[in-house]
């Protein structure tokens, strides 16, 4: 009997040795390993030439091969049956600091899914635009959206006027110019609209979701922490491919 995520810390390096183990016999399985000879000479009387026997034994045989694989094999095939036994109980809450439960009894193939969508969803938060800070918003239930109050400009036109610089004297006639003022002619009121939203209210969704990051990742470690019962499935699955040992 062992935990739940003693068993996932596994898995991984019995799953890489047992297909190692498998390729390197693959690998092995040459002609030259697996066949023998004996070779004997007779000569035809007493007084021919005598020669030495030849002999090459077996040096790999498939059924001893096979009991390796299945042995290899079934240790694996056990460490994942366990764990895949084991997800279907795991289970737990989550829960966030203040005690606030979220959902209860999630399996933990769900608490997986969901640190993953949570990761997901920060980023996609991080991203949201917000109101620019050089305005003051206010929401409007009308439009539906945030607007500013009234921005007041004034708007001028180009006037030509005449001035006087000297006044006529009984010498001289008056000495006047030509020149172009900036005349206030109106006002513009200017409303800024905007779908954004404010930047606290989006600083609170990154909080939540942190919260809620901590809380899926505390119950993932809880559910996994479960003591699980030991499966043996290995040999028998193996030992019917391969048959019973000789």
């Amino acid at each position: 009997m062992a935990k739940l995520n003693q068993i996932i810390a596994v898995v991984s390096g019995k799953k890489s040795r047992a297909e190692k183990f498998i390729t390197d016999v693959h690998h092995g399985w040459k002609a030259d390993r697996l066949t023998g000879i004996s070779r004997t000479y007779q000569p035809l009387d007493d007084e021919g030439d005598k020669f030495p026997d030849e002999k090459r034994d077996v040096q790999l045989k498939v059924t001893d091969s096979l009991k390796k694989i299945a042995k290899e094999m079934a240790d694996f095939y056990d460490v994942v049956a366990t764990q895949e036994t084991g997800n279907t109980k795991a289970k737990a809450n989550i829960v966030l600091d203040d005690g606030t439960i979220i959902l209860s009894d999630v399996p933990v193939g769900v608490l997986l899914f969901l640190e993953k969508q949570t990761t997901d969803l920060r980023s996609l938060i991080q991203k949201i635009p917000t109101l620019s800070s050089d305005k003051s918003w206010n929401w409007d239930e009308n439009r539906n959206c945030y607007v500013t109050i009234p921005e007041m400009t004034i708007k001028t036109q180009k006037v030509p006027e005449v001035i006087v610089k000297y006044d006529a004297t009984p010498e001289h006639p008056a000495q006047t110019e030509l020149i172009t003022l900036d005349k206030t002619i109106g006002k513009w009121a200017t409303v800024h609209f905007s779908g954004a939203i404010p930047v606290k209210e989006r600083d609170e969704m990154l909080e939540r979701v942190e919260k809620l990051q901590d809380a899926i990742k505390k119950a993932r470690e809880e559910a996994n922490s479960i003591v699980v019962e030991d499966k043996k499935i290995g040999e028998e699955i193996l030992q019917f491919v391969f048959g019973k040992s000789k």
